[in-house]
């Protein structure tokens, strides 16, 4: 029920420590232009960059996503991460730039929203906003609050 499920996000924010939150910091490396899926949900992936690109994330326990996050994506039922956030969030996790491509339904919100929610969960709060989101629509821009506000 989401009684049950607050209570656990709202355990996993007050026992949460930033210091606890390694995301970004332990992703295995690639070297090479051009890295694809090995897995089978994986095997049409294709990611190119210059320099080491980071492994996909296969799970959501190798994220390293602090607790509040990993609280609500529990919560919300997801049972592993889609393609395109397993590319985007080690790569964002390197503070490299993105652009990813996927047909709607794919999980393109999140694989652009988690990575910076989980920066600010170990900051202070500045005064005025963190990110700016932009859409070219105002029903997807709906969307994606709709989205964000899940986290």
């Amino acid at each position: 029920s989401s009684g049950t499920g607050r209570n656990f996000v709202q355990d996993a924010m007050d026992n949460y420590d930033a210091r606890d939150s390694d995301w970004g910091n332990t992703a295995p490396q690639l070297t090479g232009k051009e890295v694809g899926g090995n897995e089978t949900d994986l095997t049409e992936a294709k990611v190119w960059g210059d320099g080491e690109i980071a492994e996909p994330y296969t799970t959501f326990n190798s994220c390293n996503f602090p607790k509040p996050i990993m609280a609500s994506i529990y919560n919300l039922g997801f049972a592993a991460p889609t393609p395109i956030q397993a590319y985007c969030w080690p790569v964002s996790g390197q503070g490299r730039d993105v652009i990813g491509i996927a047909k709607t339904g794919s999980g393109k919100t999140l694989a652009f929203l988690l990575p910076p929610f989980s920066r600010f969960l170990g900051s202070r709060p500045e005064r005025g906003p963190s990110m700016l989101v932009m859409a070219p629509t105002r029903e997807l821009a709906c969307q994606i609050q709709t989205e964000a506000e899940r986290f």
